[in-house]
């Protein structure tokens, strides 16, 4: 077991891939505040099909993925520059 599963978070890491890559569907993109060692930023936010019903069945909060600039430009790259057409998209995290 990987040391970070002992401590909880909202956001996926790559712990939570266990080594192995995962297809995940594209639920929505959100531009959330976040808190940062220098206050807060917003910064965009994924969130998917699978990980809302995972924390439905566990009644634990969702996790989502914070986008940095290359995840956005491949997903960009793949379904087009506009967020609300990457719904219903499937994308494979490793």
């Amino acid at each position: 077991m990987h040391f970070k599963v002992l401590f909880p978070s909202l956001y996926l890491g790559a712990h939570d891939l266990a080594g192995k890559d995962v297809v995940l569907t594209i639920r929505n993109v959100v531009v959330e505040e976040l808190k940062t060692e220098r206050g807060s930023e917003r910064k965009p936010t994924l969130y998917f099909v699978e990980t809302q019903a995972r924390a439905e069945k566990a009644n634990t909060e969702e996790k989502r993925m914070v986008m940095n600039k290359t995840n956005a430009k491949t997903i960009a790259a793949m379904y087009g520059p506009e967020t609300n057409d990457w719904k219903g998209k499937r994308i494979t995290l490793f």
